[in-house]
């Protein structure tokens, strides 16, 4: 059981992550995002994230797990909306995604759920090298279109900061900070790190 309470929780920060990983640094540029996450302890992921200039985004996600359990997946696809268009330096966006995990046969029950998030994220010093986000949001499981799974939700926090992002390709360092609405599942939250590069596929604008 304590595995499936920390399974939930990963996959609340994952979803979080693939659906504002590093795309608000784009812009109004086209680009891709590849990117890692860990909690330096038992949970790893790998993310690939396809975003496009008018604000949606896709992104995948490969759920790294030791002991034992085997690899699930996660597929996004998501909308960031532009509250502030006026205001070219400084970005307040919103964002709804709806993300799909695959089955995970290694459980002893097969889990299968989708997972719609909401949240919101400021940008600022966006036209610069080094921009930084800070973002929050709320990720809710439905097993099954099952409302029951409601306090499987998770709330999160998150921090990133950009280098040298006048360039074509550069790094993106995060950290995400997510903790379950129910403690049901885990009373504490759970920190993990990011790190990856983002490659703009459009000429800068």
């Amino acid at each position: 059981m304590n595995k499936i309470k920390t399974l939930l929780l990963t996959l609340g920060i994952v979803c979080t992550f693939t659906c504002y990983a590093q795309e608000e640094f784009f812009g109004h540029n086209t680009g891709i995002s590849v990117s890692g996450s860990s909690d330096f302890s038992t949970n790893n992921s790998a993310d690939l994230s396809l975003y496009f200039k008018n604000g949606l985004f896709l992104s995948g996600s490969l759920l790294l797990f030791h002991g034992g359990l085997e690899t699930p997946t996660i597929a996004t696809i998501g909308y960031l909306f532009d509250l502030n268009k006026r205001n070219k330096e400084n970005k307040l966006n919103a964002y709804v995604s709806l993300s799909e995990i695959s089955k995970i046969p290694g459980l002893s029950e097969s889990f299968r759920s989708i997972s719609p998030t909401l949240g919101i994220m400021f940008t600022s010093f966006q036209n610069h090298n080094y921009p930084t986000s800070l973002g929050l949001s709320a990720s809710a499981y439905l097993e099954d279109l099952d409302f029951k799974d409601l306090d499987r939700s998770t709330f999160s926090l998150y921090f990133a900061q950009a280098f040298f992002a006048k360039n074509t390709v550069y790094p993106v360092v995060g950290l995400t900070y997510s903790i379950p609405f129910s403690d049901t599942y885990r009373s504490d939250g759970l920190f993990q790190f990011h790190v990856g590069l983002n490659i703009r596929l459009s000429k800068a604008e």
